[in-house]
């Protein structure tokens, strides 16, 4: 008997594999843009945002860190 299968993962893997990297670049690009956004209001405007400062700067270092990452493994697999 043969196995009906609805989702054959391992001849979609690939194709899914492409769409959540593709999903991740764009949610990372867009929490990039939004985090120096704020980073630049704040300095702008710092008594207001003197608390949270240090934590938008932390958050802007490791999206930071994870975009290089990201740009290095993608290099890599270029080559």
């Amino acid at each position: 008997m043969e196995k009906l299968h609805f989702f054959d993962f391992r001849r979609r893997a690939p194709a899914v594999i492409r769409w959540v990297l593709r999903i991740a670049l764009i949610i990372a690009a867009i929490s990039a843009v939004a985090l120096l956004g704020l980073l630049v209001w704040s300095t702008a405007n710092a008594s207001r945002y003197n608390e949270y400062y240090d934590v938008l700067l932390v958050l802007n270092g490791i999206l930071a860190v994870a975009l290089v990452f990201w740009v290095v493994l993608l290099g890599g697999r270029l080559f």
